[in-house]
C-alpha cells in the first residue's frame, strides 16, 4: 500500500506541478502516482564513478580512498497517471508535465518523515493513445539530477551576531565616579558573548556544504569560521556591508553574490570545510555593526 503522507512536487512558485499520493474523482482534474511502477531512483545511490586497479601478485584491487568515492547523475522515474471529468481536463495535465520541459526544475518528494530535494531536467513519455471516453492517461515521468544530492528542505541555521551587537558593551559598570551600576552590563574586556557562536548539523548520509549570508550593516566586514570533521573553514569578506544589503557565500560552488552580482573576489577564504554526514560544525562570527551572519546547512543525502 502507498504511504499516506507522500506527495512528489515539481518546480516552484506559480509554476509549481504536484503528483499527488493518490486520486479519487473528487480530487479531479489532477495528476497521480501509478503505484503499479511508482518511484524509482530516489532513495538509491546513484551508479558509482569509481576506477579499480586489480592487483597483479593479490586477490581483488587495491583499495579506493574516500575521496575518490564518487557517483554519477541520479535518475529517477515515477509512474503518472492524468485526470480528470473528460478528455479536454485530462489533456490539460498532460499539459502541465509538458511545462516542466526546456528548464532545470527543483524535485521535491514528501514521504512520511522524509522532505528531500533536488534539482533535475524532466522528460515524459506518455502511454499509446488511450479511449476518449476514458478520464485517465498514464505515463512515465524521468527527472535527471546532474546533481544526484538529495538536500532536506527542512534546514538547520545558526544566527550569528557581533560579539557587542545591540548595546555597546554586556556585563557591570560602575561608570567613571563610581557612583553606581551602569547598563548595559559589562564584565572586562575578557568577556564572551555566546550570540556570535552556535552551532549546525547535518543528520544526512554525505557531506553538507554551508551556505553563509552576511546582513548589513557590518562597519568592516566579517569573518565567519566554520569547523568540522577536525577541518576549518575561514571565509572574510574584508569590506564593509551597507544596512539594508547582504553577501552570501557558497561552500559548495565556491562563490560569492551580492544581489545579482558576483563578488567572489571580494571574499578571502582559507579551506571550504563541509558538514560530515552525522555530523556537526561550530560557527564563529568576528564583525563589528549592527548586522548579522546565517549559516545554513541542510541535511544531505546521496
Amino acid at each position: 500500500m502507498p504511504p499516506t503522507r507522500f506527495r512528489i512536487e515539481l518546480g516552484d512558485g506559480d509554476r509549481r506541478v504536484t503528483i499527488l499520493n493518490r486520486a479519487t474523482s473528487s480530487d479531479y482534474p489532477c495528476l497521480a502516482v501509478d503505484w503499479s511502477s511508482g518511484l524509482v531512483g530516489w532513495y538509491g545511490t546513484p551508479d558509482a564513478k569509481v576506477s579499480l586497479t586489480e592487483r597483479q601478485t593479490s586477490d581483488g584491487a587495491h583499495e579506493v580512498p574516500d575521496d575518490q568515492v564518487l557517483y554519477a547523475a541520479r535518475t529517477v522515474t515515477v509512474g503518472v497517471v492524468a485526470f480528470g471529468d473528460g478528455r479536454s481536463q485530462v489533456l490539460a495535465q498532460q499539459a502541465l508535465i509538458g511545462s516542466l520541459s526546456g528548464r532545470t526544475v527543483r524535485v521535491r518528494v514528501v514521504d512520511a518523515t522524509s522532505d528531500t530535494y533536488a534539482y533535475g531536467y524532466a522528460t515524459c513519455k506518455w502511454d499509446g493513445e488511450r479511449n476518449h471516453l476514458l478520464p485517465y492517461q498514464q505515463g512515465t515521468l524521468t527527472i535527471v539530477c546532474p546533481d544526484p544530492r538529495r538536500l532536506a528542505t527542512e534546514p538547520s541555521d545558526a544566527w550569528l551576531l557581533p560579539a557587542q551587537a545591540h548595546g555597546g558593551g554586556v556585563g557591570l559598570s560602575y561608570g567613571a565616579s563610581g557612583a553606581g551600576l551602569r547598563y548595559p552590563l559589562d564584565y572586562g574586556a575578557g568577556a564572551t558573548d555566546s550570540r556570535n557562536s552556535a552551532t549546525v548539523r547535518n543528520a544526512g548520509s554525505a557531506p553538507a556544504h554551508p551556505v553563509v549570508t552576511l546582513e548589513g550593516p557590518l562597519d568592516a566586514g566579517a569573518t565567519v569560521t566554520v569547523s568540522a570533521g577536525g577541518s576549518t573553514a575561514t571565509v572574510t569578506v574584508g569590506r564593509a556591508i551597507a544596512g539594508g544589503t547582504s553577501v552570501t557565500v557558497d561552500f559548495r560552488t565556491r562563490t560569492a553574490s551580492q544581489g545579482r552580482l558576483d563578488v567572489t573576489r571580494q571574499v578571502t577564504a582559507t579551506g571550504w570545510a563541509p558538514v560530515p554526514a552525522d555530523g556537526e560544525a561550530a560557527c564563529t562570527l568576528q564583525a563589528t555593526g549592527t548586522g548579522s551572519a546565517l549559516v545554513r546547512v541542510r541535511d544531505t543525502y546521496i
